[in-house]
């Protein structure tokens, strides 16, 4: 029995102001097995491009579970934000640094605030941008 608990994953969805770093440390304590994904809210890749949260401990432990990379970096997920190649491929390249392990692009938040950035889900109208993003990350990675 203990082993079917174990195979069994529980991932909770990015949420603004709910998967702060603090709620995915809680998280990551109440569960017996580590059997969970922690995904984190998401950060513009801009922030690592232009505004080097990573320069700034105080910034980045507030928009990173840095606690939870040390050992449990497997289970961990960054959700970056993005309409440009060269920010995403930037932030990645920090993320990497940094010792995160999985990184996803947000292609699915429907906030008028992400859209008016054009990223998030009007990233679906354009498909060609989408994988000029994807190639990036994936050259940064």
């Amino acid at each position: 029995m203990a082993t079917l608990v174990r195979r069994l994953r529980t991932s909770v969805a990015p949420m603004i102001d709910v998967t702060d770093p603090y709620f995915l440390r809680l998280t990551r304590l109440i569960s017996p097995f580590g059997n969970h994904q922690l995904w984190t809210e998401m950060i513009h890749a801009n922030a690592f491009s232009r505004g080097r949260i990573h320069l700034d401990p105080v910034k980045l432990a507030q928009n990173l579970p840095l606690r939870e990379l040390e050992d449990f970096a497997d289970n961990v997920v960054v959700q970056i934000g993005s309409s440009s190649p060269q920010d995403a491929h930037e932030a990645v390249d920090t993320l990497v640094k940094l010792g995160v392990r999985n990184i996803n692009l947000n292609c699915g938040c429907p906030s008028r605030n992400v859209q008016m950035g054009a990223f998030g889900a009007v990233l679906m109208k354009t498909p060609t941008v989408v994988a000029d993003i994807v190639s990036a990350m994936s050259e940064a990675a």
